[in-house]
């Protein structure tokens, strides 16, 4: 399929619980599209490794077992979407994960689009990928992790050639800590209490769609790039911040 050439800034926020797909989900729109995907864990790793002054912070905060302050999380993503790519748009993946993230990433694009002199959008499409909780312990008790290289499988979606080694490298595959039932059960209950005000924000300002997560990611992919083409998402935020 020939890929669809798009001109409008493109910026995508997806939302959605443990195991919904938002990680793979977003690294088909970002590759369609032409387009960055930003995830978390990529990001606090980078400065990590990196040794920058808010990666040693990212780090003293892990080791303490404590949650990365707002202000970092906002900085790290700042210098990030500050860099040449992001100026046609990007995938945010999981992020952002309290209001405070959400009003710093709407004037932080405001600002960005009115001091540049590229054409920086500042809309934003926010997409919640809906499953319930029966099909999400389903589809994490599949799951399976390569500790060698990190390569994700899944014995029921995408299995491996052999249901217990990496197809890569030929090393075991793991259950990862947080799919055990009673882990994923913590993490669903977080998710609910940290993410509930964050999908109100943007539904009080009718800046919302969601979609359903069910079935292969090839179906959900159709749906997602549904949302992404009707542009009235985008058209609307436009006309609310002036542009």
């Amino acid at each position: 399929m020939k890929r669809v050439i798009e001109r409008e800034f493109i910026g995508v926020v997806l939302l959605g619980p443990p195991g919904s797909g938002k990680g793979t989900q977003s690294k088909r729109i970002a590759s369609w599209y032409g387009i960055p995907h930003i995830s978390p864990g990529n990001i606090l790793r980078d400065a990590v490794k990196a040794r920058t002054s808010l990666g040693m912070k990212v780090q003293k905060a892990v080791q303490r077992g404590e949650l990365v302050s707002d202000a970092v999380v906002c900085a790290l993503r700042e210098e990030r979407l500050n860099e040449h790519d992001c100026n046609s748009g990007f995938v945010l993946d999981g992020f952002p994960r309290s209001i405070a993230q959400a009003v710093w990433l709407d004037v932080f694009l405001q600002e960005r689009s009115l001091s540049s002199a590229t054409r920086c959008g500042t809309a934003l499409l926010v997409i919640q990928i809906e499953l319930d909780e029966d099909q999400i312990f389903a589809r994490l008790a599949g799951r399976r992790i390569c500790q060698s290289c990190g390569a994700v499988y899944n014995l029921y979606a995408g299995p491996p050639v052999s249901s217990d080694l990496c197809d890569y490298d030929g090393n075991a595959l793991i259950v990862r800590e947080d799919d055990h039932p009673e882990v994923l059960h913590e993490r669903l209950v977080e998710y609910t209490h940290r993410s509930l005000p964050v999908i109100l924000y943007y539904k009080n300002e009718d800046r919302i769609t969601s979609v359903q997560g069910s079935g292969t990611p090839e179906a959900i992919s159709r749906r997602i790039f549904s949302k992404i083409k009707n542009q009235r998402w985008l058209r609307g935020a436009e006309s609310r911040s002036g542009h």
